[in-house]
């Protein structure tokens, strides 16, 4: 649970904390899931719902502070206005020189293994290399089974 906290923990130096919004969010995303996990705790006949199943299940999750926190967090951070800096979302790092890198893209690891597996037959449907799924010129049929011709 320590090593979980301190990656959470890490990610607070990218936002600012001498803002009164990010001090808000912070301490209630401290104290609030403490005392609610321990009120839960101190209090399992509070959960009724009728199907012993789902009670078992809201308890786990109502008394896990670390669940409530992340999720009370998440849910002011989003509904308080701040801007993007403010938030913690920009980035510090400088900009990449060519600007062609997208945060959703591939590592460069699998970009160049993508580039050497497309020239092998077998993977002709998944990298979508249409020359290496001909033979003699003509169109092969990729479904299973569909062409056996050649056996």
């Amino acid at each position: 649970m320590a090593m979980v906290a301190s990656v959470g923990l890490l990610h607070l130096t990218r936002i600012d904390l001498l803002l009164a919004r990010n001090q808000c969010i912070l301490g209630l995303s401290l104290l609030l899931p403490l005392c609610a996990a321990a009120w839960i705790k101190d209090n399992p006949q509070a959960i009724k719902t009728g199907l012993a199943e789902v009670d078992a299940i809201l308890f786990m999750l109502l008394s896990s502070p670390m669940l409530l926190g992340a999720l009370l967090g998440f849910l002011l951070d989003n509904s308080i206005s701040g801007t993007a800096a403010e938030r913690g979302l920009v980035s510090s790092r400088p900009a990449n020189a060519t600007g062609s890198e997208s945060v959703y893209s591939l590592p460069r690891l699998v970009e160049r293994l993508r580039e050497v597996c497309i020239h092998l037959p077998m993977s002709a449907g998944v990298f979508g290399n249409p020359s290496a799924c001909s033979r003699n010129g003509e169109r092969v049929n990729q479904d299973i089974g569909a062409d056996v011709s050649y056996l």
